[in-house]
């Protein structure tokens, strides 16, 4: 049992939503093969420790069944989608009830799949209208050593200890109207954790220092750009932006509705940016050296952006 424990190093998290359940897969390599790209037993952000899905374990499992594969199985209350977070031990999620009345932050013990924490983060009031293919819990949290970091966009962000459960800083004045829901996820740079709220109303990207919660900038979209943009969807937005470096500097990249845009993310000053004509962006960047795609909803002739220069 020892040996089994010990060799289990690194575990795939899935997050089936409706009745939330996260599996976990028994893997056996050798430690060579251990790391999650950017540390042991840690999965900080939705798309990992490079915000690009990228994992350098080998020997993963190929084939599981209700039995096949699985250590244990935890079934979480409510909905959400929001992807599992990992730091060591601790497995975070979010969930919300369906009027998203309550909204929740969920820690389960890696090894054994036990509910750890279960925490009532927020209370909204009047929750926004959502599409009902969406929830209240759909944005990932993110995760360091010692803290943990949600956000369900309009409705609340706040930062938790992971080992206590006490909630450290809150914040419910971050607001737009999502008109179908919160998608976008937070991101931490430095001692910052980085929000995007663009809605039908108001678009703005928020940096907060992430040990007080405090604004540390604040970057609003061109309303030049949108002024008279109808429907309100078309000027929404649900991306989660991207850390690049280019010639040693670190720039994010922010895909809204209607243009990309390039930041110094210490600053929020803007870089450069492209234009398009599409709406209601969703995918994160996907970044390889000097070059970005960014995925939109329609078909569009192709652009070319001064990645690396100011524009």
């Amino acid at each position: 049992m020892k040996d089994q424990k010990r060799n289990r190093r690194l575990r795939i998290v899935v997050c089936k939503p409706g009745w939330l359940m996260i599996l976990v897969y028994a893997v056996t390599f050798s430690s060579a093969h251990t790391s999650m790209a950017g540390g042991e037993g840690h999965w900080p952000d939705w798309r990992g420790p490079t915000a690009n899905g990228h994992s350098d374990a080998t020997g993963l499992p190929l084939n599981w069944s209700e039995t096949e594969n699985i250590v244990w199985k935890t079934p979480i209350h409510d909905d959400g989608y929001s992807t599992p977070v990992v730091w060591g031990e601790q497995i975070w999620l979010t969930t919300a009830t369906k009027d998203g009345r309550t909204l929740y932050a969920v820690c389960v013990d890696v090894n054994t799949g036990a509910v750890v924490h279960d925490i009532e983060v927020f209370h909204p009031s009047e929750p926004q209208h959502i599409n009902p293919n969406n929830t209240y819990a759909t944005p990932s949290a993110v995760v360091e050593e010692g803290r943990v970091y949600v956000h369900y966009g309009t409705h609340g962000t706040a930062c938790l200890n992971s080992k206590t459960g006490e909630v450290l800083w809150r914040r419910t004045d971050l607001n737009c109207d999502h008109i179908q829901g919160p998608v976008s996820s937070p991101m931490l740079f430095d001692d910052l954790l980085i929000v995007h709220l663009e809605g039908g109303d108001v678009q703005f990207i928020a940096a907060l220092n992430k040990m007080t919660g405090e604004t540390v900038w604040r970057y609003d979209r061109p309303r030049d750009l949108y002024e008279g943009v109808e429907p309100a969807y078309l000027v929404k937005a649900y991306q989660t932006p991207v850390i690049v470096e280019v010639d040693g500097k670190p720039q994010m990249l922010s895909n809204g509705a209607m243009l990309v845009t390039s930041h110094d993310p210490r600053t929020g000053e803007e870089l450069w940016r492209v234009r398009y004509r599409d709406d209601s962006t969703i995918s994160r960047s996907v970044v390889s050296g000097r070059r970005s795609i960014v995925v939109l909803t329609q078909a569009i002739m192709p652009r070319r952006g001064p990645i690396g220069r100011s524009r």
